[in-house]
Protein backbone atom coordinates (compact mmCIF):
# COMPACT_ATOMS: atom_id res chain seq x y z
CA UNK A 1 0.00 0.00 0.00
CA UNK A 2 1.41 3.36 -0.79
CA UNK A 3 2.03 5.70 2.14
CA UNK A 4 0.76 8.93 2.69
CA UNK A 5 3.82 10.53 1.60
CA UNK A 6 4.73 8.57 -1.02
CA UNK A 7 1.27 9.91 -2.37
CA UNK A 8 2.20 13.45 -1.65
CA UNK A 9 5.67 12.97 -3.31
CA UNK A 10 3.93 11.73 -6.41
CA UNK A 11 1.04 14.39 -6.60
CA UNK A 12 3.84 16.82 -6.44
CA UNK A 13 5.65 15.00 -9.47
CA UNK A 14 2.68 15.28 -11.42
CA UNK A 15 1.63 18.89 -11.11
CA UNK A 16 5.43 20.36 -10.71
CA UNK A 17 6.96 18.67 -14.33
CA UNK A 18 6.01 16.95 -16.71
CA UNK A 19 8.88 15.67 -18.93
CA UNK A 20 9.42 13.86 -22.27
CA UNK A 21 12.12 11.02 -22.11
CA UNK A 22 11.73 10.83 -25.94
CA UNK A 23 11.69 14.68 -26.37
CA UNK A 24 12.67 18.40 -24.90
CA UNK A 25 8.71 18.34 -24.22
CA UNK A 26 8.20 19.98 -20.80
CA UNK A 27 4.30 20.08 -19.13
CA UNK A 28 4.85 22.43 -15.87
CA UNK A 29 1.72 22.89 -13.55
CA UNK A 30 1.28 24.53 -10.54
CA UNK A 31 -1.50 26.22 -8.90
CA UNK A 32 -2.66 29.53 -10.41
CA UNK A 33 -2.21 32.80 -8.94
CA UNK A 34 -3.62 34.85 -10.91
CA UNK A 35 -6.31 33.49 -12.99
CA UNK A 36 -8.42 32.58 -9.59
CA UNK A 37 -12.05 33.05 -9.21
CA UNK A 38 -11.38 36.58 -8.53
CA UNK A 39 -10.24 37.10 -11.80
CA UNK A 40 -13.57 35.35 -13.50
CA UNK A 41 -15.30 37.46 -11.99
CA UNK A 42 -13.78 40.53 -12.86
CA UNK A 43 -13.66 38.88 -16.83
CA UNK A 44 -17.42 38.61 -16.61
CA UNK A 45 -18.03 42.00 -14.63
CA UNK A 46 -16.63 43.32 -18.35
CA UNK A 47 -19.61 41.83 -19.79
CA UNK A 48 -21.61 44.57 -18.06
CA UNK A 49 -20.60 46.86 -20.78
CA UNK A 50 -21.94 45.13 -23.74
CA UNK A 51 -25.65 45.30 -21.30
CA UNK A 52 -25.37 49.23 -20.56
CA UNK A 53 -25.57 50.74 -24.23
CA UNK A 54 -28.89 48.49 -25.31
CA UNK A 55 -30.57 49.40 -21.41
CA UNK A 56 -29.71 53.28 -22.29
CA UNK A 57 -31.33 52.74 -26.25
CA UNK A 58 -34.35 50.96 -25.50
CA UNK A 59 -34.70 53.92 -22.16
CA UNK A 60 -33.79 56.81 -25.03
CA UNK A 61 -37.08 54.72 -27.21
CA UNK A 62 -39.31 55.23 -24.63
CA UNK A 63 -39.06 59.26 -24.53
CA UNK A 64 -39.17 59.52 -28.56
CA UNK A 65 -42.27 59.37 -31.00
CA UNK A 66 -42.53 56.29 -32.66
CA UNK A 67 -40.63 55.93 -36.39
CA UNK A 68 -37.69 54.68 -38.67
CA UNK A 69 -35.35 56.64 -36.02
CA UNK A 70 -36.49 54.97 -33.29
CA UNK A 71 -35.92 51.90 -34.70
CA UNK A 72 -32.28 52.39 -36.38
CA UNK A 73 -31.68 53.04 -32.69
CA UNK A 74 -31.01 50.19 -30.76
CA UNK A 75 -29.82 48.17 -34.13
CA UNK A 76 -27.05 50.31 -34.37
CA UNK A 77 -26.60 49.83 -30.57
CA UNK A 78 -26.68 46.31 -30.79
CA UNK A 79 -24.15 46.77 -34.08
CA UNK A 80 -22.07 48.60 -31.66
CA UNK A 81 -22.01 46.29 -29.03
CA UNK A 82 -21.17 43.35 -31.46
CA UNK A 83 -18.26 44.83 -32.64
CA UNK A 84 -16.64 45.76 -29.13
CA UNK A 85 -17.37 42.06 -28.01
CA UNK A 86 -13.73 40.90 -27.46
CA UNK A 87 -13.80 43.86 -24.94
CA UNK A 88 -16.93 43.50 -23.49
CA UNK A 89 -15.54 39.56 -22.95
CA UNK A 90 -12.56 41.01 -20.58
CA UNK A 91 -9.91 40.64 -22.70
CA UNK A 92 -8.76 44.36 -21.67
CA UNK A 93 -8.37 42.40 -18.58
CA UNK A 94 -6.74 39.32 -19.63
CA UNK A 95 -3.89 41.29 -21.43
CA UNK A 96 -3.04 43.04 -18.13
CA UNK A 97 -3.08 40.00 -16.44
CA UNK A 98 -0.74 38.70 -19.29
CA UNK A 99 1.72 41.10 -19.00
CA UNK A 100 2.16 40.44 -15.27
CA UNK A 101 2.70 36.85 -16.14
CA UNK A 102 5.17 36.96 -18.60
CA UNK A 103 6.35 40.80 -19.37
CA UNK A 104 9.04 40.31 -21.71
CA UNK A 105 6.90 37.44 -24.04
CA UNK A 106 3.75 39.96 -23.64
CA UNK A 107 5.63 42.98 -25.17
CA UNK A 108 6.72 40.99 -28.26
CA UNK A 109 5.10 41.86 -31.05
CA UNK A 110 5.43 38.08 -32.73
CA UNK A 111 3.86 36.48 -29.58
CA UNK A 112 0.68 36.06 -28.86
CA UNK A 113 -1.45 36.46 -25.40
CA UNK A 114 -3.80 33.41 -25.67
CA UNK A 115 -5.89 31.45 -23.38
CA UNK A 116 -5.92 27.43 -24.01
CA UNK A 117 -8.02 24.47 -23.20
CA UNK A 118 -6.45 21.06 -23.12
CA UNK A 119 -8.61 17.79 -23.98
CA UNK A 120 -9.22 16.54 -21.53
CA UNK A 121 -10.25 19.62 -19.32
CA UNK A 122 -7.56 20.63 -16.53
CA UNK A 123 -10.38 22.45 -14.99
CA UNK A 124 -13.08 20.64 -14.01
CA UNK A 125 -16.46 20.87 -11.86
CA UNK A 126 -18.16 24.35 -11.84
CA UNK A 127 -14.97 26.22 -12.74
CA UNK A 128 -14.62 24.15 -15.65
CA UNK A 129 -18.38 24.89 -16.44
CA UNK A 130 -18.69 28.15 -16.20
CA UNK A 131 -15.10 29.18 -17.85
CA UNK A 132 -13.83 27.55 -20.92
CA UNK A 133 -9.93 28.46 -20.59
CA UNK A 134 -7.61 26.06 -19.03
CA UNK A 135 -5.25 29.29 -18.46
CA UNK A 136 -4.04 32.40 -19.98
CA UNK A 137 -0.85 33.37 -20.99
CA UNK A 138 1.77 33.78 -23.89
CA UNK A 139 2.60 31.85 -26.39
CA UNK A 140 5.59 32.13 -28.38
CA UNK A 141 6.55 30.33 -31.54
CA UNK A 142 10.64 30.12 -31.70
CA UNK A 143 13.16 28.68 -34.45
CA UNK A 144 12.41 25.11 -33.03
CA UNK A 145 9.15 25.25 -30.99
CA UNK A 146 6.14 26.22 -29.05
CA UNK A 147 6.26 27.64 -25.65
CA UNK A 148 3.35 28.63 -23.34
CA UNK A 149 3.84 30.62 -20.39
CA UNK A 150 0.95 30.91 -18.36
CA UNK A 151 -0.69 31.43 -14.85
CA UNK A 152 -0.51 27.93 -14.27
CA UNK A 153 0.98 26.36 -17.14
CA UNK A 154 4.54 26.60 -18.57
CA UNK A 155 4.60 24.48 -22.03
CA UNK A 156 7.63 23.73 -23.96
CA UNK A 157 6.75 21.67 -27.07
CA UNK A 158 9.70 21.07 -30.37
CA UNK A 159 7.41 21.32 -33.37
CA UNK A 160 8.67 17.48 -34.02
CA UNK A 161 6.28 16.10 -31.00
CA UNK A 162 3.19 18.56 -32.72
CA UNK A 163 0.73 15.65 -35.22
CA UNK A 164 -1.65 18.20 -36.28
CA UNK A 165 -2.33 21.72 -36.84
CA UNK A 166 -6.21 22.90 -37.63
CA UNK A 167 -7.99 25.81 -37.57
CA UNK A 168 -11.52 25.10 -35.41
CA UNK A 169 -14.72 27.01 -35.49
CA UNK A 170 -16.55 27.04 -32.26
CA UNK A 171 -20.43 27.11 -32.81
CA UNK A 172 -21.99 29.99 -34.33
CA UNK A 173 -19.90 32.93 -31.88
CA UNK A 174 -16.76 31.35 -33.79
CA UNK A 175 -17.88 31.20 -37.55
CA UNK A 176 -19.70 34.07 -37.57
CA UNK A 177 -18.11 36.62 -34.80
CA UNK A 178 -15.00 35.67 -33.38
CA UNK A 179 -12.08 34.37 -35.43
CA UNK A 180 -11.78 30.45 -35.07
CA UNK A 181 -9.78 28.82 -32.51
CA UNK A 182 -5.92 26.93 -33.00
CA UNK A 183 -6.32 23.45 -32.43
CA UNK A 184 -2.65 21.63 -31.66
CA UNK A 185 -2.56 17.34 -31.00
CA UNK A 186 0.67 15.92 -29.85
CA UNK A 187 0.80 13.06 -27.87
CA UNK A 188 3.68 14.69 -25.55
CA UNK A 189 1.37 16.57 -23.45
CA UNK A 190 1.07 14.49 -20.07
CA UNK A 191 -2.16 12.10 -20.33
CA UNK A 192 -3.83 15.20 -22.45
CA UNK A 193 -4.01 15.08 -26.05
CA UNK A 194 -4.92 18.34 -27.72
CA UNK A 195 -4.70 21.94 -27.22
CA UNK A 196 -7.20 24.80 -27.99
CA UNK A 197 -5.40 28.34 -28.78
CA UNK A 198 -7.85 31.06 -28.55
CA UNK A 199 -6.75 34.53 -28.93
CA UNK A 200 -6.85 37.31 -25.82
CA UNK A 201 -5.41 40.36 -27.00
CA UNK A 202 -8.25 41.70 -29.28
CA UNK A 203 -10.55 44.79 -28.56
CA UNK A 204 -12.73 44.67 -31.65
CA UNK A 205 -14.15 41.76 -33.70
CA UNK A 206 -11.88 42.62 -36.90
CA UNK A 207 -9.15 42.54 -34.38
CA UNK A 208 -9.74 39.09 -33.19
CA UNK A 209 -10.19 37.52 -36.66
CA UNK A 210 -7.10 38.99 -37.65
CA UNK A 211 -4.55 37.55 -34.64
CA UNK A 212 -6.74 34.44 -34.96
CA UNK A 213 -5.96 33.91 -38.83
CA UNK A 214 -2.29 35.15 -37.37
CA UNK A 215 -1.74 32.46 -35.05
CA UNK A 216 -3.24 29.54 -37.08
CA UNK A 217 -0.83 30.46 -40.26
CA UNK A 218 2.46 30.95 -38.08
CA UNK A 219 1.54 27.71 -36.35
CA UNK A 220 1.11 25.63 -39.76
CA UNK A 221 3.86 27.51 -41.48
CA UNK A 222 6.21 26.70 -38.56
CA UNK A 223 5.05 23.06 -37.80
CA UNK A 224 4.69 22.60 -42.02
CA UNK A 225 8.01 20.37 -42.72
CA UNK A 226 7.53 18.34 -39.06
CA UNK A 227 3.44 17.02 -39.74
CA UNK A 228 3.70 14.29 -42.32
Amino acid sequence: METGSAKVESARRSQDQIRSPTSNTTFEQKAPVLFTSHALLCIYAHSLILVLPLVLALAAITLMKTGIFTLLIPLATLAATVYILPFGLGNAFVRRLALRIAPAAANDAKSFIVQITLRPRLRSGMRGLIEDADDIGVLSLNTHGLEFIGDSLRISLPYSAISAVRSRNVGIRGRFLYGSRTEMTSTDLGGHQAIDFCERSSLVLSESKRISRALTERMLAATKSSIR
